[in-house]
C-alpha cells in the first residue's frame, strides 16, 4: 500500500488562489474531481524556494504543462473540460493524469529547498479533493 494517510478528503472550493497544505509535499497524490467538466482557467502549481517551479493550467480546452527552465512547456488539446485530474509527486518527479488518463503527463523536477501547492481558479469552482501522503 503506497498511501500512508490522507492529508485533504472532502469538497473544496477555489475562488482565486488557494494554498494546498500537505504533511509530506514530496512525496503526495493528489485526486480532484469536478461536478461538471470545468470551464473557465484552472491551475495547480507545484513551488519551491523561488517560486513556480512546475504547473498544469487548462483554460479553453487546452491543457499547458509548464515546467521552470528551457523548453518547459508541452501542450495537450482536452476539448470536453476537464472532469478529473489525479497527480503523483515523488522527490523529484510529477505524473499527471486528467480525464482517466486521456491525456497524461510525466516530467522531472528540481527544487530549490521545501515544496508547495496552490489551485488557482479564475472563478468560483467547487471539487471534490483528496491528497494523501505516500510512503
Amino acid at each position: 500500500k503506497l498511501r500512508a494517510h490522507p492529508d485533504l478528503d472532502g469538497e473544496l472550493t477555489i475562488d482565486g488562489t488557494t494554498k494546498l497544505e500537505m504533511s509530506d509535499p514530496q512525496h503526495s497524490e493528489f485526486n480532484f474531481a469536478f461536478p461538471e467538466a470545468t470551464n473557465g482557467q484552472l491551475s495547480w502549481q507545484l513551488n519551491d524556494s523561488q517560486g513556480a517551479l512546475l504547473s498544469i493550467t487548462y483554460r479553453d480546452g487546452e491543457v499547458v504543462l509548464n515546467r521552470r527552465g528551457q523548453d518547459g512547456k508541452r501542450y495537450a488539446s482536452v476539448p470536453a473540460g476537464i472532469m478529473n485530474l489525479r497527480i503523483f509527486v515523488d522527490t523529484s518527479s510529477v505524473e499527471i493524469f486528467i480525464n482517466n488518463g486521456w491525456v497524461s503527463f510525466t516530467d522531472r523536477y528540481y527544487a530549490d529547498g521545501p515544496v508547495s501547492y496552490q489551485l488557482t481558479s479564475d472563478h468560483q469552482i467547487s471539487l471534490m479533493a483528496e491528497n494523501y501522503a505516500l510512503k
